[in-house]
């Protein structure tokens, strides 16, 4: 059985971190309209990795965003098909369970920058200690989210990516200019 909040079976979501963040009760902090054009505009989203908990929570985060979550797999997605569909996708998760070595995620989450620059992206790992919005991985992605995942990180990490990403862009138009 999984918890709505989490992105781990129930009998050990007391142990992950709290989700601060739902549409009901006075904790409400941003209408639900609000939430849907600040996070998924587009309404589309692509999942690297493979189908389990983690996609499954994300994917009913997504939806209540207002948008839809296609999961992939990065072998078989390529650049110029990367490149066609940016103007339709808000962000991109890349789970680093589902492709194993440390050398290949970042092979992958360089590959995509190098395609899609402008797409947040947000890297999902349980090898990480906490999480990461800072821009001290901006080479690779926006926002590292450690595994178990809870709603409020999800929401702060895109927050996050969105706005790390938009300084990843202009450090490279900056890069640009000298050279």
């Amino acid at each position: 059985m999984i918890d709505r909040d989490t992105a781990v079976p129930r009998r050990q979501a007391r142990q992950a971190r709290p989700s601060l963040f739902y549409w009901g009760g006075r904790e409400r902090q941003v209408s639900r309209l609000g939430y849907i054009s600040a996070y998924c505009p587009r309404g589309l989203s692509l999942f690297f990795g493979k189908a389990g908990d983690v996609s499954s929570c994300v994917n009913d985060w997504v939806r209540r965003m207002g948008g839809n979550l296609m999961l992939t797999d990065l072998e078989s997605t390529s650049e110029r098909r990367l490149r066609r569909s940016v103007h339709r996708v808000d962000f991109c998760l890349v789970d680093e369970s589902s492709i194993g070595d440390v050398c290949q995620v970042v092979e992958q989450c360089l590959f995509l920058r190098r395609a899609v620059p402008n797409m947040p992206l947000l890297l999902l790992s349980s090898s990480v200690k906490d999480d990461d919005f800072s821009t001290e991985r901006m080479a690779i992605c926006d926002a590292t989210l450690r595994t178990p995942l809870s709603r409020a990180a999800f929401s702060y990490g895109l927050h996050a990516a969105k706005h790390n990403n938009a300084h990843y862009l202009r450090s490279l138009a900056d890069a640009a200019a000298w050279a």
